[in-house]
């Protein structure tokens, strides 16, 4: 029993409900236990609960969790006051097991890749005598894990509705790359373990109004996306002759933004006369820094050359518009007109760009090539007018004209 505002008792109702059983797997499958984690063959302890509480009126609160025993487990806390907010605080994570390899490389995990001590080299892969005894096992798979909270107040001010949500996700694990440190048939080929380190936030917020002929909602969504490697590289395991490269190094994913604003709505002009209307910008960068051309020290006058900028500064704005009228002008008689645009505006710097296209060959000068890098936009439009009229309750007529323009 609590005191209500007007000091006057309030019962509570509580409802809990608590399962504890065991899961057994007959057999080692990661297919089976791709997304819950049930992959090899084990007995697993699992819960479940569920707890329930209510004033009989207004608030309310609740708080589950599901497969606590797995790594596809799930935690949920929501709660609220009818009428007035709710809100909500949901972590839950979810596995991707995909298989068990073995790897020579040393430093897994990390963004540096290295043979181990004692390693001989070979042209191609017979001729690896240290390989058996330097295999290791790593499992390729992923785990992402998300925390969300956020809430909703209803009647902020007459009509306004204000929403908040915010999550990060977190996404680790490895994945398979493959590489090259040479040509198209004299070179050495590497399936490499990568780390992954994922971190993505995402805000969004919306102000709503409703009044008796019209809604209307402006709402912000942020993203951010962070990985924590901003390269990959390694040393390779074939045979560094003087016309082909010991090390190699990729780029990853990089980090970026993306920012957007939007705002729709819907009017009641008159009883039979309805616009809707829908329009947002988005703003997308990226800015990690480039990556040198070349990392191969063993290959005679091959140094990395100068690019005229140091990131691609890349930077776009999409715009989008739905525009809607309709009306119904006489008994049986339906007319809609409708705008839709879709433009997308790339103000990524122009530039030329120079770079080997092999830097595992003598002489380099052959594998160079310059090119620039040519920012993508366009602009799209399409006006669409429908007319539809029943002629009983059996017939209609309708069709429509329409006109779109793409540049």
């Amino acid at each position: 029993v609590v005191l209500a505002e007007n000091d006057e008792p309030v019962s509570l109702f509580s409802d809990t409900e608590i399962e504890v059983g065991l899961l057994n797997v007959s057999d080692d499958s990661f297919r089976f236990g791709r997304y819950t984690g049930l992959t090899d063959n084990d007995t697993y302890l699992n819960l479940n609960f569920s707890m329930s509480i209510s004033d009989g009126i207004s608030q309310h609160a609740t708080f589950t969790g599901r497969d606590l025993g797995l790594d596809s487990r799930s935690l949920y806390l929501d709660w609220g006051k009818q009428g007035q907010y709710d809100a909500y605080i949901h972590y839950d994570q979810i596995p991707f097991n995909n298989f068990i390899g073995q790897t020579i490389f040393e430093g897994v995990g990390s963004n540096n890749l290295t043979l181990p001590a004692g390693w001989v080299n070979s042209g191609d892969t017979h001729g690896f005598s240290q390989l058996d005894k330097n295999l290791k096992d790593v499992e390729i798979g992923t785990l992402r894990k998300k925390l969300a909270l956020g809430t909703r107040v209803l009647n902020l001010r007459k009509n306004l509705t204000l929403t908040l949500d915010f999550s990060t996700e977190n996404k680790e694990g490895y994945q398979t790359l493959g590489s090259l440190v040479g040509g198209p048939g004299s070179g050495g080929a590497s399936l490499l373990p990568a780390p992954i380190d994922y971190t993505t936030n995402t805000l969004s917020a919306a102000l709503g109004y409703v009044n008796d002929k019209g809604h209307f909602n402006l709402s912000y969504l942020g993203s951010r996306f962070f990985n924590d490697n901003n390269r990959l590289s390694w040393e390779s395991p074939f045979s560094a002759e003087p016309q082909r490269g010991s090390e190699g190094q990729m780029s990853v994913a990089p980090d970026n933004q993306m920012q957007q604003l939007s705002f729709s709505g819907g009017y009641r002009l008159t009883d039979t006369t309805h616009f809707t209307g829908l329009a947002s910008v988005a703003m997308m960068l990226q800015d990690d820094a480039f990556l040198p051309d070349t990392v191969s020290p063993n290959v005679p006058n091959i140094t990395p050359h100068s690019q005229p900028r140091n990131s691609l500064d890349g930077e776009v704005y999409q715009y989008n518009a739905l525009l809607s009228l309709s009306s119904r002008p006489l008994r049986g008689l339906n007319l809609k007109g409708s705008y839709r645009l879709l433009k997308r505006d790339n103000q990524t710097p122009r530039d030329e760009y120079t770079w080997y296209l092999n830097d595992s060959f003598n002489p380099p000068s052959i594998n160079i090539e310059t090119k620039t890098n040519d920012p993508y936009s366009y602009t799209k439009q399409t006006y669409k007018l429908d007319a539809g009229y029943r002629i009983n309750s059996t017939a209609r007529l309708s069709g429509y004209i329409g006109h779109e323009t793409y540049e």
